[in-house]
């Protein structure tokens, strides 16, 4: 287990991914015992000026716990305040993460993201902040530096106990490498082997005997699994699902999504639903079929054709 102080159920965590870890695919990893979900990465900021459209990704449902919330921005004051807000909600988390590690271009040049790692007094003052701010275990997500030249992981480790972390997420890349080449484990292992604070070890993870061999050959206390999850829940438990029931896996993510958002589920589902199949043979044909079904009876006719077909 990651920590007797934290909640998580089993040391193979979900990553947070925006655009694809929703309630639906949170769920169904839920069901492959995955032992920590986390929302899509929510913006302090506009949460603290009540956007709608952000309330609702950061929503939690009773039957997906344990879950957490991810907050990224710039500003000790609104990230706190913001923490403050998820708490108030009918489903709070069951812990708050902080974002220190997205790459993305338009977090990055806000000043959020990844580029708290230029400044870590400012990264400080964030944790700190947030955890007198709500009674929930504060954790964070980083990167080993913003550019390879300026590695920095374990001067932010440093500031991140002290701030009063319970837990640190690391993503074995720096934010200019944003996902190219091979995640770096003997940092990550670096990292882990001199933290008094669990580190839950993140990237190039695409099998549950991958994360297992993590765990047995690092310090790590857990595992963090992003784009190996999608299309494969099953990365969770270990289990080898037969085509039919990743056919029925496929048809139920879609109905799911369907169900969840209206009519536009049908075009978000498209792109979980290549991934269940792009390891396959013939599989760009697949996914030109699937991104192109206009109706949910058409995405099933190509559902049902790959199991015939098999």
């Amino acid at each position: 287990m990651i920590s007797d102080n934290l909640p998580f159920t089993s040391p193979l965590v979900l990553a947070p991914i925006a655009g694809f870890t929703d309630y639906p695919f949170r769920l169904l990893c839920r069901e492959q015992g995955v032992g920590m979900v986390y929302t899509e990465l929510i913006s302090a900021e506009a949460l603290c000026r009540g956007n709608k459209k952000t309330f609702e990704l950061m929503r939690l449902h009773a039957n997906e716990f344990p879950a957490a919330v991810q907050l990224f921005g710039n500003s000790p004051e609104r990230i706190a305040r913001a923490a403050q807000i998820v708490c108030e909600t009918e489903n709070p988390p069951v812990l708050i993460d902080i974002n220190s590690g997205c790459c993305a271009r338009k977090v990055c040049s806000n000043r959020s993201g990844a580029a708290l790692m230029k400044d870590p007094a400012r990264f400080y003052d964030i944790i700190h902040q947030t955890t007198a701010a709500v009674k929930l275990p504060i954790t964070v997500k980083i990167r080993l530096g913003f550019t390879q030249q300026t590695k920095n992981y374990m001067t932010i480790m440093e500031r991140a106990v002290e701030a009063g972390a319970k837990a640190i997420t690391v993503h074995g890349r720096t934010s200019d490498q944003q996902y190219s080449g091979e995640a770096d484990w003997m940092t990550i292992e670096e990292i882990a082997s001199n933290s008094p604070i669990p580190v839950i070890g993140n990237g190039n993870v695409t099998s549950y005997v991958q994360a297992l061999d993590k765990l047995k050959n690092t310090s790590c206390s857990g595992i963090m699994i992003a784009r190996g999850a999608i299309g494969n829940p099953w990365i969770f438990s270990g289990r080898t699902p037969t085509l039919i029931e990743v056919v029925a896996t496929a048809k139920r993510h879609a109905e799911m999504m369907i169900a969840y958002y209206g009519e536009k589920g049908l075009i978000l589902a498209r792109k979980h639903l290549v991934k269940y199949f792009h390891h396959r043979v013939g599989s760009s044909q697949v996914r030109h079929s699937l991104v192109t079904a206009k109706t949910i009876e058409e995405l099933f006719q190509v559902l049902n054709s790959i199991e015939q077909n098999a």
